[in-house]
């Protein structure tokens, strides 16, 4: 498509584009699908699925950049535990925490300069998920983290309050009994929490 675009001084103006909301050639609608496809297979495959839903040609190069910008946004985020409960809300809060085991591809002992594909290690790392859901509701509140047990304590807490947590809600904890998993449920839930123990 042709384009108007201005110059002030050394600056370039592309009132387009500003109006439009596109940033680096991609529209936040467009980011929003390339980092779902992005998210769910690899990054060609995934360009594709861009093309054949969307009817939008992106590299896969492209659908990279989009994928890891948006990473390294989330990863960056900071979660604040819930600290002040709501006058209402729901009876029952029903939530549950479990960890994985994911592979984490390393390339930090690459020398400056080398192909960082030949330097890669691969070392596995828990990933810790959490959800809650209010009883009776259909939407239910997730969130991951690499981090440590009191990162993800703050998660499963903001998940919590985000669930709709009040003053008279009573939580329904599930877990398979990790130490790091009960830790935070009780620190977190204490007075209105109990904790179901899934074998």
């Amino acid at each position: 498509m042709l384009e108007s675009s201005w110059r002030q001084g050394s600056r370039q103006l592309r009132p387009f584009r500003a109006a439009a909301q596109i940033g680096r050639g991609c529209s936040r609608r467009l980011q929003r699908a390339m980092t779902d496809f992005g998210a769910d297979e690899a990054f060609a495959p995934a360009a594709a699925k861009v093309q054949e839903h969307h009817g939008l040609k992106v590299t896969a190069e492209r659908l990279r950049l989009v994928c890891l910008l948006h990473a390294r946004r989330l990863a960056q985020a900071v979660p604040k535990p819930c600290t002040v409960l709501r006058a209402k809300g729901p009876d029952w809060i029903v939530t549950e925490a479990d960890g994985t085991m994911v592979p984490i591809v390393d390339t930090s002992s690459a020398p400056a300069g080398a192909d960082r594909r030949r330097h890669r290690t691969v070392r596995w790392q828990e990933a810790r998920v959490v959800v809650a859901q209010a009883l009776g509701v259909a939407h239910a509140h997730c969130d991951a983290t690499l981090g440590d047990v009191a990162e993800a304590g703050a998660r499963w807490s903001r998940l919590v309050g985000a669930a709709g947590w009040s003053v008279n809600t009573r939580i329904h904890v599930v877990g398979d009994g990790a130490p790091w998993l009960a830790q935070p449920a009780a620190e977190r839930c204490k007075p209105q929490g109990h904790y179901l123990l899934d074998l």
